[in-house]
């Protein structure tokens, strides 16, 4: 059980830098860095919004392992409550993006506004949506089987 976890959180670790890698090798180091400081806060915020549910979600879903439709209505129920949060803080991080990148990282860095907004609609509906299956997945073979 233990290395169906580490082989799951070792791809999707290889998943979430891919795009970085990609774009290194295809386009200029000033897009790659803009993307990179772009991708920085939504990034942040979706990541931990993870690690905090999965550290509170986990061990209440182990408890309740045995009652398999229980956890799936547990689970469903934090994508929902996760979204409520995420959603309107992308919207919000989105539209801000502008003065939010001038007040952190300087106009230095405002050819990075438009990948910051970008990854706010992908984190937002895309990514968010994906992360949380893969989460969902890693959650239901560690508890379950």
């Amino acid at each position: 059980m233990v290395g169906n976890f580490l082989c799951a959180s070792l791809i999707d670790t290889i998943f979430n830098n891919l795009q970085g890698l990609v774009m290194g090798r295809v386009y200029s180091d000033d897009v790659l860095g803009n993307y990179n400081r772009g991708e920085q806060f939504p990034k942040l915020i979706v990541t931990n919004l993870g690690a905090a549910m999965q550290s509170v979600l986990l061990p209440v879903m182990a408890e309740r392992q045995d009652e398999r439709l229980r956890v799936k209505s547990m689970l469903r129920k934090s994508i929902t409550l996760s979204s409520y949060i995420v959603l309107p803080m992308m919207a919000g991080m989105a539209a801000v993006a502008d003065t939010l990148i001038a007040v952190l990282l300087g106009p230095k860095w405002s050819g990075s506004v438009i990948f910051l907004q970008l990854m706010c609609a992908s984190y937002a509906f895309g990514q968010f949506i994906l992360q949380t299956y893969r989460h969902s997945m890693r959650w239901e073979r560690a508890i379950c089987f």
